[in-house]
């Protein structure tokens, strides 16, 4: 029954379109005789042929009739019309579909700075102004402030570099951990400590290629002036750099990428976030898929796997217990599933966020901890890191909402987790321990944000060395101020509260101000 309804429907819209070609047809025909008896030689020349309804052939007689030269002179022109309008709306698709890419291209890359800084993706200029239309046409390169410079290479090929260059400034009351990236307070003596550093300042190169079948193919890196989120000299180091392919349903992705494992971030301005204090999830090489099961505008499933290397790539060492850290011979394997309520609504701020998203994540995997003595290896011990955690966001309405992980899980220092600590050195046993944090953000405008949140890693005892950290804590306020899409100013203040086993708990007060210019 279904299929005879369709081709009911089919046999419909032909005849419909028919019908509405011949009317067309006819009143072309209407109208050219119409001009003919306005020209009395080209009239009298053609004769009993003005009576023929082929609009074809009343045209061929024409152009073989040196009296109606007048009458084809104007069909020429309509048809060097007709073309030209044909060509003009062709290529405003064109450039339309072109500037609908260098926007997603874009945005991608917006987003990545987001997850990056914490911040939230820049605005992107509007695709449907006059002034993109001609800058798309004139030139195979496009500038969009704050994003960066695209590069058409033809088809649906584009190149595309941005950078932000960052200069913070940070006062302690207490020396940490480190001077220029705080993650824990140190067991020292009370001391005050300035620094003014540019680390946090990132390069970043996309490219998206010509469609694979319905695949995009794309590659996205980003580089960063420390080798470390510790580090306090100077490097030119990758934070991510993977290739991908992706269509509205899948995503296939290889390289250096962000974990899959609690990827949610604190709105802050320290590169460090709240790691170690609450907020696993570092960066790392992986293999990794993606699933997008949209079923409804309200309503989206997104399932990852990845298959990753058991180090992170940019996490620092315990300064309080040196060892060494390797894979023992195994992957780690880690899995998310994310789920999307309602429709993403364009918020201020440039945001585009669904009114309520709760995902629960996952790792297993291995490490193996090697302690060194004069170039002897005297101990090594295979652990098994496990993990397991919950990330949301809740959006009160267009200003204001809800963002926070919690997590429990052993062996977690790869991941930013239990307080820097692997295992307790005695015993041997894994670190165990929980942690998570929130936050709550509020936009004033589009351009004026504040942020409020509280972070802790809290850990067993009996699982760390006799020296070693309880519980790693962080209270966060900031005020962002993005002046325009290339210059933002953030204050922030922190309280951070670091437990030791032997020293007890030490305490400091930072203060971040950081000017922040984007290409």
């Amino acid at each position: 029954m279904k299929r005879c309804f369709k081709g009911a429907i089919t046999l419909l819209l032909i005849f419909s379109s028919q019908s509405a070609l011949a009317e067309q047809i006819n009143q072309q025909l209407e109208n050219l005789k119409l001009q003919i008896s306005h020209d009395p030689t080209c009239q009298k020349s053609l004769g009993n042929l003005l009576s023929e309804q082929d609009l074809n052939v009343l045209k061929a007689n024409i152009a073989k009739n040196p009296a109606c030269k007048e009458i084809q002179n104007t069909l020429d022109a309509e048809a060097r019309l007709s073309k030209l309008e044909k060509d003009l709306a062709d290529l405003k698709s064109r450039i339309e579909s072109e500037t609908a890419s260098y926007q997603s291209l874009a945005m991608e890359v917006s987003r990545l700075r987001k997850d990056l800084t914490g911040q939230q993706p820049n605005e992107i200029a509007s695709t449907s102004s006059n002034t993109s239309d001609q800058t798309a046409a004139k030139s195979p390169i496009t500038y969009i402030p704050g994003t960066g410079i695209i590069f058409d290479l033809g088809g649906q090929a584009k190149l595309m570099m941005g950078a932000k260059i960052s200069l913070l400034a940070l006062e302690t009351n207490q020396r940490t951990y480190s001077q220029v990236n705080p993650i824990i307070v140190l067991p020292t003596v009370p001391v005050n400590n300035f620094n003014l550093t540019a680390r946090q300042s990132i390069v970043q190169i996309a490219f998206q290629g010509n469609l694979i079948g319905d695949f995009t193919p794309a590659v996205v890196t980003s580089f960063t002036f420390s080798n470390n989120i510790a580090s306090e000299t100077y490097n030119f180091a990758p934070l991510v750099a993977y290739g991908e392919l992706s269509n509205k349903e899948w995503k296939f992705a290889a390289g250096l990428q962000f974990d899959v494992f609690l990827p949610r971030d604190p709105s802050m301005i320290p590169q460090s976030l709240l790691v170690y204090s609450g907020n696993p999830g570092a960066y790392r090489a992986q293999l990794r898929v993606e699933h997008y099961i949209k079923p409804s505008d309200d309503f989206q499933t997104t399932l990852q796997f990845a298959i990753s290397d058991p180090i992170a790539s940019q996490l620092p060492d315990n300064p309080n217990n040196p060892q060494v850290l390797e894979d023992n011979g195994f992957p780690n394997f880690e899995g998310r599933v994310n789920f999307s309520f309602g429709k993403p609504e364009e918020l201020l701020g440039s945001r585009k966020l669904a009114p309520f998203e709760i995902a629960l994540s996952g790792v297993i995997g291995q490490i193996r901890q090697v302690t060194t003595i004069n170039q002897s290896t005297i101990k090594a011990n295979d652990l098994t890191v496990w993990g397991t955690g919950i990330d949301t966001n809740l959006l009160f309405n267009e200003r204001s909402g809800f963002k926070g992980e919690f997590y429990v899980g052993q062996a977690l220092k790869e991941y930013g987790g239990n307080a820097l600590q692997v295992f307790n050195p005695v015993n041997l046993v894994p670190t165990k321990g929980f942690g998570g944090w929130g936050e709550l953000y509020y936009y004033f405008n589009d351009t004026l944000h504040l942020h409020v949140g509280y972070g802790i890693d809290s850990v067993n005892q009996n699982t760390i060395s006799p020296y070693g950290i309880n519980n790693n804590q962080t209270v966060f306020t900031n005020l962002v101020w993005n002046i325009n899409s290339q210059i933002q100013i953030s204050n922030e203040l922190d309280y951070r509260k670091t437990g030791y086993l032997h020293y007890g708990n030490r305490d400091a007060w930072v203060f971040y101000s950081e000017i922040l210019f984007r290409l």
